[in-house]
């Protein structure tokens, strides 16, 4: 691949960091990459698709650089008084093949070779059995059906408050129970579902007391 020169203006940083290819594995291998670093978007999960410009259901799950502060995508290893990057000569293939004035090299890679949790914790079966775990407790197929109807039936909001309370429980149990990290959790089993229901449904997950409730998004 030719080596693409950086105007250094940040604007692809700021917009997020980079899903994680199968050329990448070496930077998760060697550490550069840690899991602290990363968060798993799920499959069925809303997400920006960039190169169809739309939002939509991922039909694969993708792993990705997470943001620098949670509610944004801001790369976490940019700098922002450098306008530079932490891992610059370590940074991903997307970063690499990115080029302002040409975007052909980067989507044409876009949606090929993404890296999985399964490829990343291969030859690690504790965690991969709590992934796998999560997927089949706490999916996202089934909520699908949901939005449609959260503000007029009751029962399917009752159904989304019960997803949401399973996803939470499945947390606490592992940091419970486990050696698990939080800043590895969202690596783990990507963003908690009181966090991505917004972007499906524009809806919040509040709590009062010890329960919890939707609430319209600009009510909040």
């Amino acid at each position: 691949m030719t080596e693409i020169i950086c105007d250094r203006c940040g604007t692809c940083c700021r917009k997020g960091g980079p899903a994680l290819h199968r050329q990448d594995m070496d930077l998760v291998r060697s550490g550069v990459i840690r899991p602290a670093h990363m968060v798993t978007l799920r499959r069925g999960e809303m997400a920006y698709d960039e190169a169809r410009d739309e939002v939509s259901p991922l039909q694969e799950e993708l792993v990705k650089l997470r943001g620098a502060v949670r509610g944004s995508w801001t790369c976490l290893f940019f700098m922002p008084a450098e306008i530079g990057c932490r891992i610059y000569n370590s940074r991903p293939a997307e970063c690499r093949a990115l080029s302002c004035k040409d975007t052909s090299a980067i989507l044409g890679m876009y949606d090929k070779d993404r890296l999985t949790r399964r490829d990343i914790l291969a030859d690690n079966a504790e965690l991969l059995s709590l992934v796998e775990a999560h997927e089949a407790s706490c999916p996202y197929a089934p909520l699908a059906e949901l939005g449609p109807r959260l503000r007029s039936d009751e029962d399917a909001a009752r159904r989304l408050l019960e997803a949401v309370r399973l996803d939470l429980s499945f947390r606490e149990v592992v940091a419970e129970r486990t050696s698990v990290p939080a800043e590895d959790m969202d690596f783990l089993f990507g963003r908690p579902l009181t966090e991505t229901v917004h972007r499906m449904y524009g809806i919040r997950v509040q709590r009062r007391g010890d329960d919890l409730f939707l609430a319209p998004a600009q009510a909040v």
